[in-house]
């Protein structure tokens, strides 16, 4: 039984909630291992009774900090959380691109730093004010930094940039991985038709997702190896 394409798109982005809610709860999951570690060494140090054998204050002063430093970082990641699950509250909303290519660009710095691979954002001085879909434009961007990070080598950099290019918003990018270019330029370039809207890969759902959004997307070769993907979203969602 055929799936009819909205049907595709919300399997795709419930596993996109699944992947990006796993990643956080797994790095909140770091941090309270570190925290317990932490207080478990300063019991200890605190626990011996003789003199002789009490520690340095600066050991417990930088257990101490650990803890603060974990604390406020188990606090940083559940405000991400929450900020990606209020991204479904509204289905059209005046955003600003260069907060949202921030935000998507921290909840894909973990799977760059699986990786080892640099990832790097160059947003634009000024405020990039659009009206759009705020779930699906950061579902758009997490899928080609998370297809640039996974093409790229290891060391290797991925670069993310904003900026307006005539009437039209632009994220731009850029990986050191296999040239990819013609696969995309062939699949943005095949028509809507019933045939089209049944693939179900992940760079094909983007396509259609894009299109719903009234953007396009670009492909170019980045020096001798590499991929310059091109996303220009419309200041307005189309009907608005």
């Amino acid at each position: 039984m055929q799936k009819k394409p909205e049907e595709l798109f919300r399997v795709k982005e419930i596993a996109f909630m699944g992947k990006v809610t796993a990643s956080l709860s797994h790095e909140i999951k770091n941090t309270l291992a570190i925290i317990n570690e932490s207080a478990g060494l300063m019991g200890d140090l605190l626990r011996k009774d003789a003199s002789e054998d009490w520690p340095p204050y600066s050991r417990l002063s930088n257990l101490l900090a650990t803890i603060e430093e974990q604390v406020q970082r188990s606090a940083d990641i559940v405000k991400r959380l929450n900020q990606f699950a209020h991204s479904m509250d509204k289905s059209v909303a005046d955003l600003d691109l260069n907060e949202t290519v921030r935000q998507t660009a921290i909840l894909a710095q973990r799977f760059a730093s699986l990786r080892r691979v640099n990832l790097q954002t160059i947003l634009d001085p000024k405020p990039l004010q659009i009206n759009s879909d705020p779930f699906r434009l950061l579902y758009i961007i997490f899928g080609f930094i998370e297809r640039a990070i996974n093409c790229s080598p290891r060391e290797g950099e991925v670069e993310v940039k904003t900026e307006r290019s005539g009437e039209m918003f632009q994220v731009t990018v850029t990986d050191q991985g296999t040239v990819e270019v013609d696969t995309i330029r062939a699949q943005v370039s095949v028509s809507p038709s019933a045939e089209a809207q049944q693939d179900e890969s992940d760079l094909a759902i983007l396509i259609q997702t894009m299109k719903a959004l009234g953007g396009t997307i670009a492909a170019e070769q980045a020096a001798e190896t590499g991929n310059k993907i091109v996303l220009s979203f419309p200041e307005r969602f189309p009907g608005m």
